[in-house]
């Protein structure tokens, strides 16, 4: 049995794109007799493979039966579930049953059935079962419907329906056509020893049909590109059907090219052009493939030579590229090599070369049967005569019946007049002959006697000259020998010298071509050394860096430091080439934007205690333990945790086995052992580290947790606790012994509760006072993770292994079941950690699988679960509860900010393994103990390769580098030239101020920057030192803009039918272009003197492009093209490309034509003007045309770009992140360049290695030196090796660095700063407490700004005064706050800032400076307004002010009884309500404000101002308790941060405060 070799190609297809095993079991299935295959039913692929290689082993070659049996061998766990499939219903109310299986294709499985609602037999094709979740492959499979469906022609098998199956995957049906293939038709023709010709006639008559059907296929603009024999059906009754229009494509016109990627078709009858990885098909490759089928019909085989089609897939489509294909007049009979001419001419390898239109073909075809000339040979001029003596053979015929009769009669007169006229001529000749021989004769005779007598003169001479010689001769002859034997000997002697000469130069040259020959090969061989060193250490540093691109695609930056690290020391060593070195600079600098300032100490052995963090003081204590005496002793040590100094130590005798802080009293405990089963306590005082006292207790076992209360020390031991009295150290209670160890334990914030789990299963509650144990044990099924009191409320809180979470009566001990795990848990994931708010607002759990949900109050995660590469170790809340600290496995430390949702640091590694992590109380300081004996901090609020900040405070809106400078313009329009190197002094500023808009158009270019908004064109130059600014005035709105950057000419198109040419220093600056007939949608530079302008004809759909020449009024060429939705962009060299709306992008031709080049993935979204080379596609990728070629850069959802540098690098923004890349390469040349923020504009210096990034931000001006050339590769991998805390093993594997590289980094020479990072904008997003020092700089910029604003708008007003207060109040300088708020006024006209004034006086207490405020506000304010009703309300019902409220309490009267829901109208009625002391509308609008689920700062504080005006009782102290708690979410006013709205965290303080007042006067607290 043998097999089709256009299948084995599929299998070779299937091979190189590494189908699994169910993917090739589904190709094979049809091949296999499963009738053979015992257990039919359960048949799987591995069975059919199995079957298949029996089956057709002897036509496999090796590599195809290595590839099947490789799948086969797969891992018996790999999933073999593919089991052949009798029937399938599509849909339960589709009304097609299916009857039986007809075949498989690509993607589609083609089923016989009944359509019942007609009464027919109907083809239904649907999706394989491997492709039915692929969307690619849905959209080609009902591509494939759709355009069968639309053609409607004969010979064109029709579509009837289209559905979608239960399962969401399309199929349709179509018309059952009875009847057998052309293939099949070919094959029975052929078989016989001579093909009958009336078969062939039916067989050409057949292909003629087809050629129709695909002609008017073509003529609707679609290409079939799979035309062969099994895809023409022939039905009974002879008529001809194309089926499967799977590869089909649209194309728009003769000449359109449909681009697509990969192989697709039938090898044997594709055409060159579809062979190729990235081929162009048109119209011209279906007559390719067409004239394939005409030569099987001439020949009994496809085009193809048989020794290819054994060698393989890519050989045979190598074959067909390269034209190298039978000849059909040398296969095909003789009498059919017109026919063959037409075949060689379809199949010709130039598309040009072939029949343009299908017509054509079909017209030679009908000339050959009509024994015409066909165009595909030309007739010779015999071959013409004798096809027109063909034509003529009547004519012929009479001639040749008459033309015997008169040839006789003539040549009988003929004959007798030759023969007549020969004898008398013979007769003449022989009479001439005879007379000249006579004289002949008599001449030769005379001759020969004269002769004879001169011949004996002659002897008698010469024998007298003979004697004479011989005498002479005898004479010589003796001499002549004697002088021959000298001459033999001289010769011999001369040729023995000569050989001696020969022989002695020959060993001399072959001596000095060994030695070069010696030479040369050794220089080879060093060559070749070199060669083969430099290739292998080029080698090891692409692994290097694809391992550190690896590592950050992963954001493990650690890692990728390490490895760029690695790779800058290996270019170094190796001394490749600079550019390499470079890039490995840029990319180490890049990460290090990533890696937080690192600070760090050694200690000497760090024992196994836990870091104890003080959060209120932010101090840490940590206790060393030297174990290197026989006499163990320990140092004590109080440290800062944001400057890791010391602050006090103290020394012990013994080894610290615990230790334990307390607030309240200030005091820090340590308990070390003595002796056996004797402990020591020694008490400190926090501050001073001064002894307070010191005494000895008995231990039953060294506890695990030591808990340190006002009165009490609690031992929590392995299996049970000991109390202890505080002051005596007496032994209070000591449980009994449990029988399974003490996992974990918590305490209540009053210290009277203490909850253990036993053994994970076990949780126990205790008594502190007596030591008691309060109810039975709970027993859960599911392992106890973590366990924590809620402060306020004493209900403890508990997370089990499953996700669970149970809440419990620290009274009654009787557990509520809060919720059923909601987690999305996977079966074998268990939860390991769990961490709780303190406040009950979320819960975050770490899993098992290295993943952390968070979930609010209700049990709803909050945002989508993190993933981590290990195990998640620890969890935990910073002090302020808005950062969730994360530990994967036992190196790694994550930071997550849930405020923000958005990590502060990720996988930040560490050399040793980590036994504990804090957080600063403002979140900045990251500390790390580790096990190999250092002490890390963090600063992550400064990276460890920090931009230099220019102008901090200030708001620029744009920035860019202009050659040894800086442009810059600020958000008020102030226009700055700056030194381009530190420190950056102003060079020069504007004048004049601009006016800038949130629209505007920045369009840098060569010589300065066009700005471009509404209808004005902004000009900025810089000469002279000293900045020039040129406004202009367009004529109409601007449609469509280009500059050349070249010229430094702007060219803008009007909305008004013109377009105005702007060339800066040109003696006409402008020049406009009037009397065009359309207004032009799209520009752009073709040439320094011509432009592209276009427009859309929505009725036509049609785009029109129109060739400009300047100073000309009316286009000098026009090209149409179909359709609309057409954008320009500029290839890398700045010429002019074309796309439309689905990414084909189009090249101009010499004639003015547009070609199709290549195709993005998608439509563009846009392009800026800072560099329209590169295109924004809507699929969110970043995609330019270089040198004809599409490339895609390595971004995701790109938001802004800067120009391309000389030197071809252009910098991308992306997620508050920038890479930086090189035209011509796809990968990016620098790791993301961490911003920490998005800026309003970027741009990028790349000159002689020196690599510069610009970022303009809200708050100043960024600068990024990546170069950073002043450091040797050494010194980077020292420095490399303590950051990442790993280093690379033989450029191989990774490896933890040890302790030794720290005192070698701290030995480096460390750059400062020419001025420290001011970290004051990271420390307004990510912490709640800020020193007010920090906001001094920040300050005295929104200062200047204010003071130096010059009639500023309202707007700009109002952003001025909200940032300047927002400073003052940070650094406490609340006064000015309130004189800012007041004279701002003025300006901003907003009363909200009056509102603000008045609040933050009644906050500061300050009686004068509320009473003022308020008068203003009274005076300005409109209580009509809503809104300044309510701040009108507020500040006069917290104010003891002596004003006049007639006016707001006639407005209270008319809206008290009014039924809004507004919760912010509502607590204005309440306040007022308060105010005038009407106790019953307190209750009223307070149930409402509750009922309408008020936001919590407002529900608290309307709770505050009810509370305080209610009579004091005990039963209200809960509520005032829970207040108290709320409070403490948010951080005092005071404490540095205040935040946008600071005004209602200030109400909320005041009314507290005045609520606490109200209860401590009655002696309620």
């Amino acid at each position: 049995m043998s097999i089709r070799p256009d299948f084995l190609d599929d299998i070779e297809e299937l091979a190189r794109t590494n189908s699994d095993l169910n993917e090739v079991a589904v190709k094979l299935v049809h091949y296999v007799e499963t009738s053979a295959i015992p257990n039919r039913k359960n048949l799987t692929s591995k069975n059919i493979l199995q079957a298949f290689i029996d089956r057709y082993e002897d036509d496999l070659s090796a590599i195809h039966r290595d590839f099947l049996g490789e799948l086969i061998r797969q891992d018996v766990n790999v999933a073999d579930d593919l089991v052949v499939v009798q029937e399938l219903t599509p849909s339960t109310d589709d009304p097609h049953n299916i009857t039986s299986f007809l075949a498989d294709g690509g993607i589609g499985r083609v089923w016989l059935a009944r359509d019942e609602q007609v009464q027919r037999e109907v083809v239904l094709k649907q999706l394989l079962p491997s492709y039915q979740d692929s969307e690619g492959a849905k959209t080609r499979f009902v591509h494939e419907a759709q355009v069968t469906g639309s053609l409607q022609h004969p010979n064109i098998v029709p579509v009837y329906s289209m559905n979608w199956d239960n399962g969401d995957s399309p199929f349709y049906t179509m018309k059952y056509i009875r009847g057998e293939t052309l293939a099949i038709k070919l094959k029975a023709h052929h078989q016989t020893t001579q093909g009958n010709e009336e078969t062939f006639q039916l067989l050409l008559s057949s292909f003629l049909s087809v050629c129709q059907a695909i002609a008017y296929a073509h003529e609707q603009g679609v290409i079939h590109r799979d035309l062969k024999p099994d895809n023409i059906a022939i039905g009974e009754f002879g008529e001809v059907t194309v089926l499967d229009w799977g590869l089909a494509a649209n194309v728009q016109d003769e000449t359109a090219d449909q681009v697509t990627t990969g192989v697709y078709g039938t090898p044997n009858y594709m055409p060159p052009e579809q062979a190729s990885e990235e081929g162009r098909t048109g119209k011209y490759s279906d007559i390719y493939s067409l004239g394939a089928i005409l030569f099987e019909i001439l020949c009994g085989s496809p085009p193809r030579h048989p020794s290819l089609q054994t060698q393989g897939l890519n050989i045979l489509l190598q074959s067909i590229i390269a034209g190298n294909i039978p000849d059909a007049t040398e296969q095909c009979p003789g009498h059919l090599k017109g026919l063959g001419h037409i075949a060689n001419k379809c199949l010709h390898l130039e598309p040009g070369a072939r029949y343009l239109t299908i017509t054509d073909l079909i017209d030679d075809i009908h000339a050959w049967e009509n024994d015409r000339a066909i165009t595909a040979r030309p007739d010779t001029v015999l071959q013409s005569f004798n096809r027109r003596i063909r034509r003529n053979r009547r004519a012929l015929i009479a001639s040749s019946i008459l033309l015997p009769f008169i040839t006789f009669v003539l040549v009988g007169f003929i004959s007798q007049y030759n023969i007549r006229y020969a004898k008398l001529a013979t007769a003449k000749q022989s009479e001439v002959l005879k007379q000249e021989e006579q004289l002949q004769t008599k001449q030769q005779l005379a001759n020969a006697i004269k002769q004879s007598a001169q011949a004996k003169l002659d002897a008698e001479a010469n024998t007298q000259l003979a004697k004479q010689n011989y005498q002479l001769a005898n004479e010589s002859r003796v001499t002549y020998r004697q002088e021959q034997t000298l001459a033999e000997k001289s010769k011999n002697e001369n040729i023995a010298a000569t050989r001696n000469a020969n022989e002695a130069e020959l060993r001399s040259i072959k001596s000095t071509q060994k030695r070069l020959s010696a030479r040369v090969i050794a220089d080879d061989s060093k060559a070749a050394a070199e060669l083969l060193a430099k290739q292998i250490q080029l080698q090891v540093f692409d692994t290097l860096t694809l391992n550190a691109d690896n590592s950050a695609s992963n954001l493990q930056f650690n890692h990728a430091q390490a490895w760029t690290s690695a790779a800058l020391q290996q270019a170094s060593r190796a001394k490749l080439e600079p550019q390499l070195l470079q890039q490995q600079r840029v990319k180490y600098n890049a990460l290090n934007t990533r890696i937080p300032r690192l600070d760090s100490v050694k200690a000497q052995t760090v024992s196994g205690l836990p870091l104890l963090h003080d959060a209120t003081s932010d101090v840490f204590y940590i206790a060393t333990t030297d174990n290197s005496t026989a006499q163990p002793s320990t140092i004590v040590e109080n440290r800062s945790v944001r400057t890791l100094k010391t602050i006090w130590k103290g020394a012990i005798s013994g080894a610290c086995i615990a230790h334990a802080h307390h607030a309240a009293s200030a005091t820090y405990c340590v308990v070390y052992e003595s002796s056996p089963n004797l402990g020591e306590v020694a008490f400190y005082n926090e501050h001073s580290g001064e002894l307070k006292r010191a005494g000895t207790i008995q231990l039953r076992s060294p506890p695990n947790t030591l808990y340190l209360t006002g009165d009490r020390l609690i031992f929590i031991e392995e299996y049970g606790l000991s109390i202890y009295d505080r002051q005596s150290l007496g032994l209070i209670h000591r449980t009994p012994l449990s029988k399974h160890p003490i996992y974990a334990s918590t305490i209540s914030e009053g210290a009277s509760r203490i909850a253990t789990i036993h053994g994970r299963h076990t949780l126990r509650l205790w008594n502190t006072t007596e030591g008691l144990l309060l109810s039975k044990p709970l027993q859960s099924k599911h392992a106890i993770i973590g366990l924590t009191f809620h402060p306020v409320s004493k209900h403890l809180e508990v997370v089990m292994a499953n996700g669970e979470q149970l809440r419990l009566d620290a009274e009654s001990f009787t557990p509520k079941r809060l919720r059923t795990s909601l987690l999305p848990l996977s079966p074998e994931e268990t939860i390991t950690h769990a961490v709780f708010h303190r406040h009950q607002l979320l819960t975050a759990y770490g899993t098992s699988f290295g993943r952390v949900f968070i979930s609010n109050a209700s049990g709803s995660l909050t945002i989508a679960p993190m993933e981590f590469p290990e195990q998640i170790t620890g969890l935990s809340l910073s002090p302020d509860q808005r950062m969730l600290l994360i530990q994967s496995g036992v190196y790694t430390a994550n930071l997550f900010d849930i405020n923000q949702r958005k990590f502060i640091v990720r996988n930040l590694e560490h050399p040793s393994k980590i036994l504990g992590l804090a957080l600063s109380n403002n979140n900045r300081f990251l500390l790390g103990k580790l096990e190999a004996g250092e002490i890390r901090k963090w600063d992550l609020a400064t990276p460890f390769n920090p931009p230099a900040i220019i102008s901090l405070g200030t708001n620029y809106v744009y920035s860019q580098f202009y050659k040894h400078l800086i442009i810059s313009v600020t958000v008020t329009g102030q226009i700055e030239f700056r030194n381009g190197l530190p420190p950056f002094e102003v060079q020069s500023t504007s004048e004049d101020p601009l006016l800038i808009q949130a629209d505007d158009e920045w369009i840098p270019y060569n010589a300065g920057l066009f700005i471009i908004g509404g209808q004005r064109l902004v000009h900025v130059s810089y000469e002279d030192q000293r900045i020039t600014h040129e406004h202009h005035i367009l004529p109409g709105p601007v449609s469509a803009f280009t500059v050349n950057n070249h010229t430094g000419s702007l060219a803008i198109a009007h909305s008004d039918r013109t377009i105005s040419i702007y060339t800066p220093k040109a003696n006409q600056p402008f020049k406009r272009m009037e009397g065009f007939k359309v207004s032009y949608e799209d520009i752009i530079w073709q040439s320094p003197e011509t432009l592209i302008a276009m427009f859309a004809d929505a009725d036509q759909q049609t785009t029109i492009l129109d060739q400009l020449v300047i100073g000309q009024d009316k286009f000098t060429n026009r090209t149409t093209l179909s359709g609309t939705g057409y954008q320009f962009l500029h290839d890398t060299k700045q010429r002019p490309l074309l796309v439309d709306n689905n990414g084909v992008v189009f090249e101009p031709t010499a004639n003015g034509n547009y070609l199709p080049v290549d195709a993005f993935t998608t439509g563009l979204q846009e392009t800026r003007s800072r560099n329209p080379t590169v295109a924004f596609t809507s699929d969110g990728l970043a995609q330019q045309i270089h040198e004809g070629t599409l490339l895609r850069y390595d971004v995701v959802m790109p938001e802004d770009i800067t120009a391309t540098t000389a030197s071809g690098y252009f910098a991308l923004l992306s997620d508050e992140s920038v890479t930086i890349h090189r035209i011509g390469s796809p990968k990016a040349y620098s790791t993301p360049i961490d911003l920490r923020m998005t800026p309003n504009a970027i741009d990028l210096e790349e000159n002689s290695g020196n690599t510069r990034l610009l970022a303009a931000t809200s708050s100043g001006i960024r600068v990024y030196d990546l170069r950073n050339a002043n450091r040797s590769a050494s010194e980077i991998l020292i420095e490399s090796a303590v950051l990442a805390g790993m280093s690379t093993r033989n450029n191989a594997n990774l490896e933890r660095s040890n302790l030794d590289v720290l005192d070698a980094y701290h030995a480096l020479p460390q750059s400062s700063p020419s001025e420290p990072f001011n970290p004051i904008e990271w420390l307004i997003a990510h912490s709640s407490q800020i020193e007010s020092e920090r906001w001094s700089a920040l300050l005295a910029a929104r200062k200047s700004r204010w003071e130096n604003a010059t009639n500023p708008t309202s707007q700009e007003a109002s952003q001025l005064v909200d940032s300047l207060v927002l400073a003052q109040i940070g650094s406490q300088q609340y006064r000015d706050a309130v004189n800012t708020l007041l004279q701002g006024f003025s300006q901003s006209k907003q009363k909200r800032h009056l509102y603000q004034a008045c609040m933050l006086s009644v906050w500061l207490q300050d009686e004068s400076l509320c009473e003022d405020s308020l008068v203003i506000f009274q005076a300005n304010a409109d209580l009509t307004v809503p809104q300044e009703f309510v701040y009108f309300s507020l500040v006069a019902g917290l104010s003891n002010s002596s004003l006049d409220y007639q006016e707001l309490d006639a407005f209270y009267n008319r809206l008290k009884n009014t039924k809004t829901t507004n919760p912010v109208v509502l607590r204005a009625l309440l306040i007022n309500a308060v105010r005038l002391q009407d106790a019953s509308n307190v209750q009223i609008y307070l149930q409402r404000l509750i009922r309408s689920r008020a936001p919590i700062p407002i529900r608290d504080s309307s709770l505050a101002f009810a509370l305080n005006n209610a009579p004091t009782a005990m039963t209200n102290m809960p509520l005032v308790n829970n207040l108290r708690h709320s409070k403490s979410l948010t951080p005092s006013l005071s404490e540095g941060n205040p935040g946008i709205n600071w005004p209602e965290r200030c109400l909320f303080e005041i009314a507290l405060r005045d609520l606490e007042q109200h209860y401590e006067v009655d002696g309620n607290e």
